[in-house]
């Protein structure tokens, strides 16, 4: 705004003129991103939250409010901090865990909407997928695998084929159920405890 004319009038007293002058900017924040897209996530019986970070640098000479509407969702949280300030200097960042736990199979889409000094509003974009796993025995009937008549020394195996057929990768670990047990039947996992990678 630039030389902008006003008249203060009071009545049944004196007339006021003014020019009025001043600048409007947006403040300088910067975020390390915009969108975040969590991708293909297993649905499971026990969801495991999925975390990506939020980063926001107030570039600003002076603080920056930081406020949002958004409410927690079963799948979707944001937890910002009520009255967030942010203050001014490269170093001085703001994280934030936006937090997925998809618990149906579908696709999900969310805005969150930021609010800077009540003035400035970023819209966050977050769009996420549940999928089932499906991580099988190739062959069903192997869910219980005789080891067959073994002589004293002497020691005997089994192959078990697992199947992946899930529309991902999935990583996993063998361990047996009862590992005392286990032990004391003189049996051994290979691999075992190792991370494994199914495609």
């Amino acid at each position: 705004m630039r030389n902008f004319k006003a008249m203060l009038t009071i009545v049944s007293g004196p007339k006021y003129d003014f020019h009025l002058t001043g600048k409007a900017r947006k403040p300088g924040v910067k975020l390390n991103s915009h969108t975040f897209d969590f991708g293909q996530c297993f649905v499971t019986a026990q969801p495991a939250p999925i975390k990506k970070m939020l980063e926001i640098t107030n570039l600003d000479a002076q603080a920056i409010s930081l406020e949002t509407e958004f409410e927690k969702k079963t799948y979707l949280d944001f937890p910002v901090i009520p009255g967030q300030v942010l203050m001014p200097g490269e170093d001085e960042k703001v994280k934030i865990p936006i937090i997925f736990t998809p618990r149906e199979i579908r696709k999900y889409s969310e805005t969150i909407k930021l609010d800077f000094n009540g003035l400035y509003f970023v819209d966050l974009a977050i769009t996420g997928q549940g999928i089932p796993l499906n991580l099988d025995l190739k062959d069903p009937d192997q869910a219980q695998t005789d080891m067959g008549i073994i002589s004293v020394g002497g020691n005997s195996s089994r192959t078990v084929p697992i199947i992946n057929r899930s529309s991902k990768a999935v990583k996993f670990r063998i361990k047996p159920c009862n590992a005392e047990a286990f032990e004391k039947a003189f049996l051994s996992i290979n691999p075992e405890e190792r991370e494994i990678t199914l495609k």
